[in-house]
């Protein structure tokens, strides 16, 4: 009788999110892949910066500007939101202005978005898997177009806020899971962030109706 009960028990559903712990050995290699690729991509060795192109010089002279005191929409036109611009301005006050600044946000840009992919593989493949998308997203997109301009950091907050959504066992509470995509909207705008909005605003309308039908 006890092994014909255990065999009509239902299972519990298995959720494909749930947390899985990212081993931290996938995550270094990718990481040190990442920056050794990106590296060898905007520097001449042993440390010449290659010369940067697009839109990436016009936020960082603006940058420069906003450092020397002068005030977006004021002295200078700005077409989007600063916060870009206050981003490069920031790093120039810390490190100084230097040629190789530019090329160093394409490396710690790339590195972010390795790291954003890595986690949330984590979560859904196995893991001589987990660093395949982040390998895919390196070498056939980021590696096309390496202009760290507010395009960029706008698909990498949006990244942030599928990785809460991906929570795992404990997600956080819908004001917070909205929040991470609300705020990178408001500085960095991009159709990739309002996007990535009107889908966590869906997602926390769904997750309050499932609350109401329980």
């Amino acid at each position: 009788m006890e092994r014909l009960d255990s065999m009509t028990t239902p299972t519990e559903p298995v959720d494909p999110l749930t947390h899985k712990p990212l081993p931290q050995r996938f995550l270094v290699l990718g990481l040190v892949a990442a920056a050794a690729f990106l590296y060898l991509r905007v520097f001449m060795l042993p440390a010449t910066p290659l010369m940067a192109q697009g839109d990436q010089v016009l936020f960082f002279a603006r940058g420069v500007r906003v450092m020397h005191g002068q005030v977006p929409y004021r002295d200078f036109f700005e077409l989007v939101t600063p916060g870009t611009d206050l981003l490069y301005a920031a790093a120039f006050r810390v490190l100084g202005v230097h040629t190789w600044m530019m090329q160093a946000w394409v490396i710690v840009l790339g590195i972010g978005f390795c790291a954003e992919l890595t986690w949330i593989a984590a979560k859904l493949l196995r893991e001589p898997l987990v660093l395949l998308p982040a390998l895919l997203f390196l070498v056939f997109d980021y590696n096309s177009a390496l202009d760290p301009t507010h395009h960029w950091y706008s698909t990498l907050a949006a990244l942030a806020a599928v990785r809460v959504l991906c929570g795992g066992d404990h997600p956080p509470p819908d004001h917070r899971r909205g929040s991470a995509v609300r705020r990178q909207h408001a500085v960095y705008p991009d159709d990739r962030s309002v996007c990535a909005r009107r889908g966590t605003d869906l997602s926390v309308v769904a997750g309050g109706c499932t609350r109401i039908q329980k």
